[in-house]
């Protein structure tokens, strides 16, 4: 009896040891030192979901394994520990818990978890990782101060790019569309800006890949682009993060199938999404990006003459022509991973000519009038103008400009504060106030 006693609890034990080494301590999404780029929807923030391309989540943990507990439909994604590539992560529409790293050694280690392709009737709900029982998470590198946005259909979100044929089943297309191949991703990675990608195969800006007709508004890439999620209804908070650069890759769509968009109805399409981007980012350089050999160009290079001609100088939008001689070996003729090279480097040879990117871009928006770092606003509508309080005294000049980046009025700046800021004959409306100090511009958005 006390053999079997014995044998018993050595059975405990030996169990709760193999227990005990392979605990997982859980951390739940909603965790601070997690680092989410690009549209995600907090609305509930143990589980934050989003659905666009190369949205990604990011980490810093010690431990010898990562795991991650998600949910979405039939997506890949691209997995980084340490910046070393993973293989490819596949998922299944259930929640799940995947395997992003294991057999580590025992220190420091990063995890990038990126969506590699288009999967717009998906959507990711991330729940948390697992990490050793004894491990946590530790602060990352900070945040890149460059930052860039990417709009446009199938180039831009890198469709079929690593494929070996132009003829592709869907499935092909899923496993070969790869963002991080991608030109508007190879064109952060040179300047080490952080990128948001907002493509969507197929769309245009005023009618789609097949649709019956010429104008389609409902349907078309406007009508999706200020959705937190594509297969959502809720809009995304533009303050929240504001590129210095933005490329627009639309157009090929509209002209792709008959009956084609018309000129009036393709021009006041792109010359609305181009001033609303303006109205949410002032300060932004925008380059417009199509194929050669169509209508696209002209278009493109009078919306582009039209918008310079209305804003404050230096330029704000550019047009770039599509390289000629790409080989569009990728699925269904698109442009494959040499190409995506050649156009990327096509535009950082534009960008670097240009001085697109010369100035260093620091955007700030304020929600509320005591919610500045920089500047207190204080309105008296009854004498039509705006009392100013700067608390950042290297600021050198205080610009207001109207919401779609038309500078109205300079301040002058003198020691004695606060500074007054005639707001006289404005309407009603949303402005924007540009602080510039040595460091940059930064914005602060005001209700008048």
């Amino acid at each position: 009896m006390k053999s079997l006693i014995f044998a018993r609890a050595c059975l405990i034990l030996l169990l709760g040891t193999v227990l005990e080494s392979t605990a997982k301590k859980v951390v739940q999404a909603d965790h601070p030192l997690i680092r989410y780029t690009g549209r995600f929807d907090f609305e509930n923030p143990k589980s934050p979901s989003g659905d666009w391309p190369g949205i990604t989540i990011s980490a810093a943990f010690t431990g010898t394994s990562i795991s991650a507990q998600l949910t979405d439909g039939y997506a890949n994604y691209i997995v980084y520990i340490d910046e070393k590539e993973q293989p490819i992560l596949s998922t299944q529409p259930v929640s799940k818990e995947y395997i992003l790293a294991q057999g580590l050694d025992n220190r420091k280690h990063t995890v990038r978890l990126i969506r590699k392709n288009e999967a717009h009737y998906n959507k990711l709900t991330f729940t948390g990782f697992l990490l050793d029982d004894n491990a946590e998470l530790i602060e990352l590198p900070a945040r890149s101060e460059k930052r860039m946005e990417f709009i446009g259909a199938s180039w831009t979100a890198g469709y079929g790019v690593e494929s070996s044929s132009r003829e592709c089943t869907e499935n092909q297309v899923a496993q070969t569309t790869n963002i991080v191949k991608s030109f508007g991703y190879l064109i952060a990675s040179h300047y080490n800006a952080e990128a948001q990608f907002h493509a969507w195969g197929g769309k245009g800006i005023v009618r789609n890949y097949g649709s019956t007709t010429s104008a389609d508004p409902l349907n078309a890439f406007p009508a999706f682009y200020y959705r937190i999620r594509t297969t959502g209804t809720s809009r995304w908070d533009f303050s929240q993060w504001h590129p210095s650069l933005i490329v627009i890759q639309l157009g090929g769509n509209d002209f792709s199938t008959e009956p084609v968009a018309t000129e009036t109805d393709f021009k006041n399409a792109y010359n609305s999404l181009i001033d609303s981007l303006f109205s949410y980012h002032p300060q932004t350089k925008i380059i417009l990006f199509g194929m050669s050999g169509t209508l696209l160009p002209t278009y493109l290079k009078a919306v582009a003459k039209y918008q310079n001609a209305k804003r404050i100088k230096p330029e704000s939008v550019f047009y770039l022509p599509g390289p000629l001689g790409l080989e569009k070996n990728g699925c269904h003729w698109h442009p494959g991973i040499t190409d995506h090279l050649n156009i990327a480097n096509a535009f950082i040879n534009y960008i670097d000519s240009n001085n697109i990117l010369d100035s260093k871009t620091t955007l700030y928006s304020q929600k509320n009038e005591n919610a500045g770092t920089y500047l207190k606003v204080h309105k008296q509508i009854e004498l039509n103008r705006l009392q100013l309080t700067l608390s950042d005294h290297s600021i050198r000049q205080i610009c207001l400009y109207t919401l779609s980046g038309k500078k109205i009025s300079t301040v002058p700046i003198t020691t004695t504060m606060p500074l007054s800021l005639d707001m006289k004959n404005l309407t009603q409306g949303v402005y924007f106030i540009g602080l510039t100090g040595p460091t940059g511009t930064k914005t602060v958005k005001i209700h008048w």
